[in-house]
């Protein structure tokens, strides 16, 4: 049964991430909501390391992602994406609200970016 809208965002963190074969890449770390549009821009996807340590965390965007009917969230997208995409550590996020930025983590998974907007202040 998929996740009734709306759900709490609390209780997204932690869930797993899998790619379409059902093998675990992660888990959700954190949502990156766009303040301009009220929407979900990005998931942010913690893989390997430990109890959190070591780890490295990905940004994902929105629509690549989708629940399964075990309430796992799927990654639409080949594995490899995820793989070669830039990672970041807890303590040095990128810059979110650079277009820039933005722009190439869609182009890398192959989605279109939604409205450009200029940084927030």
């Amino acid at each position: 049964m998929p996740y009734p809208a709306p759900v709490k965002i609390a209780d997204l963190q932690g869930q797993p991430l899998i790619d379409g074969e059902g093998v675990e890449l992660g888990n959700l770390a954190e949502l990156v909501v766009d303040l301009h549009s009220g929407k979900i821009a990005f998931a942010v996807v913690s893989s390997g390391g430990f109890l959190g340590i070591g780890d490295r965390l990905f940004a994902v965007p929105w629509q690549v992602l989708e629940f399964d009917r075990e309430r796992r969230l799927v990654l639409n997208v080949p594995r490899k994406l995820l793989d070669e995409s830039a990672g970041f550590d807890r303590e040095h996020w990128p810059a979110m609200d650079d277009p820039h930025w933005a722009r190439e983590v869609h182009r890398q998974f192959g989605v279109r970016h939604g409205t450009e907007h200029a940084p927030l202040r």
